[in-house]
């Protein structure tokens, strides 16, 4: 590696405090792909870690026929010429992916995270040491960064989605390479005569990300060619900015406690009132709040005015002089009936969710109107391009780690739920249509990017939800 992007890097690692971690470890686990990334990051770690311990640690995703297994085979000969150890695992993404009911991008990266906490474990094992010796670097770069940030803004994040990667994440994982660009990096294993693997699939516009990438960045590069630089600045002042404006809602709360008066939340200010509800919530309920969520109490606070809001969980915040969030203690009865469903749409009328609902499903939109249109009240319809449609339809109700390709976002359903204020009692019940890819169709939203028909010709079939009147 040459002297000055080593020492570049170093500075990054001494920077950010991942130097501090790692003077602290025994052992490095590399997330190791075979790409360039990777590659660069397992030939700095190799050089500074000197007596501790490299892992390169790689995960056979099984997605992409041929390229995968050629993958794996490179990244174990790079290792053994290397001397670096070299921990393998296949995984079938796909399956579980479909077994799941998750799209194919949140499914990878939750089983590639549960693969490197395997890792760090069977690494503490054969080491003799404790787990907390035993750190996970994940090759991520500041283009990754810039591409997160632009995500999350589009969501319409605030000062923590703005923050993006950071370099350190639970004390357990490492990002020492934030500080390069992709370009950087390629350029400096060309020049380096580092070998790398090109994933295909980055090519393609399949993901989010990739859209980012290869549409939006281009764009943003042509107006400011260092705007990965300056978002990467922008980052690292929105992380400084949400962590200080926490350590003053946390002093609020030390100062006020857990039902604080009113009047001294609107005196602490918007940004601190509103991470003091975060903060207050989260002591009580293990469930997410949603920025909707928070705006919808702080902004009854503010104005001065008395009144209750649901929240997740059954809590309720109770709005007087004080704020008191409290359980509820009102038994939801359509929860409590509430079973676990699902089953394969057949054409015609499905009966769900213990009768609360009707899926009909039909080739025609008059064949829709006349079987449903006299009989259901509530009813939502949209057509689907049956060529979109992988494999068969299937209905079932909701999972904890469901997400949704919505607007070139995989956004978490329960989040959606919340944002779109649907009752906590019909969450569990509403059918959420699925194919063999995950979530194509949830009732009140739009269907899964490209999947809604724009004809009503041979290639669209009509979906239909209704209660019975």
């Amino acid at each position: 590696m040459k002297d000055l992007t080593y020492l570049n890097v170093c500075e990054y690692v001494k920077s950010s405090g991942i130097a501090q971690l790692i003077s602290s470890a025994d052992a490095v686990a590399v997330g190791f792909s075979g790409g360039a990334d990777s590659a660069l990051l397992c030939v700095f770690l190799k050089k500074y870690l000197k007596d501790k311990k490299l892992f390169a640690c790689h995960l056979n995703h099984m997605i992409r026929e041929g390229e995968a297994d050629r993958d794996n085979e490179f990244a174990k000969a790079f290792c053994l010429e290397r001397g670096i150890d070299f921990i393998e695992e296949k995984v079938d993404i796909l399956s579980i992916a479909k077994k799941e009911k998750l799209g194919t991008e949140e499914c990878a990266r939750r089983v590639r995270y549960e693969f490197f906490d395997r890792c760090r474990k069977i690494i503490a094992e054969n080491l003799g040491i404790t787990e907390d010796k035993v750190l996970a670097a994940t090759a991520h770069n500041a283009d990754d960064n810039l591409e997160t940030v632009l995500f999350n803004l589009t969501r319409g994040s605030g000062t923590r989605g703005i923050g993006g990667i950071t370099p350190v994440r639970d004390n357990n994982y490492i990002r020492p390479l934030l500080c390069l660009s992709a370009a950087e990096i390629r350029e400096y294993c060309a020049e380096s005569g580092i070998p790398y693997v090109v994933d295909s699939s980055n090519e393609t516009d399949e993901y989010t990300r990739n859209v980012i990438r290869h549409s939006v960045v281009p764009v943003l590069k042509n107006i400011n060619p260092s705007v990965t630089d300056a978002v990467l600045g922008t980052s690292y002042l929105a992380r400084e900015d949400d962590a200080f404006l926490f350590s003053l809602a946390e002093k609020f709360i030390e100062n006020n406690g857990d039902e604080p008066k009113c009047r001294e939340l609107v005196k602490s200010g918007y940004p601190v009132a509103s991470r003091a509800v975060k903060l207050i919530f989260e002591k009580i309920c293990d469930e997410d709040i949603s920025k909707d969520n928070i705006t919808d109490v702080i902004e009854l606070v503010f104005s001065g005015r008395s009144g209750s809001i649901d929240l997740p969980g059954k809590i309720t915040a109770d709005v007087t002089d004080r704020l008191v969030f409290r359980k509820s203690e009102k038994k939801d009865k359509t929860t409590c009936k509430t079973q676990p469903y699902g089953f394969a749409l057949k054409n015609g009328l499905n009966d769900c969710a213990n009768g609360a609902y009707t899926v009909g499903l039909f080739d025609s939109f008059e064949e829709l109107s006349s079987a449903m249109g006299n009989i259901y009240n509530s009813l939502i319809t949209v057509p689907l391009n049956n060529g979109k449609i992988k494999g068969n339809l299937f209905v079932r109700n909701r999972k904890e780690a469901d997400v949704y390709l919505l607007r070139c976002h995989h956004r978490k359903v329960k989040k959606l739920m919340c944002e779109k204020k649907i009752p906590v009692g019909e969450r569990d019940l509403l059918p959420i249509i699925c194919d063999d890819d995950g979530i194509i169709w949830i009732p009140g939203f739009e269907p899964r990017d490209g999947a809604k028909s724009k004809s009503d010709g041979a290639d669209t079939v009509f979906l239909a939800i209704g209660k019975a009147k």
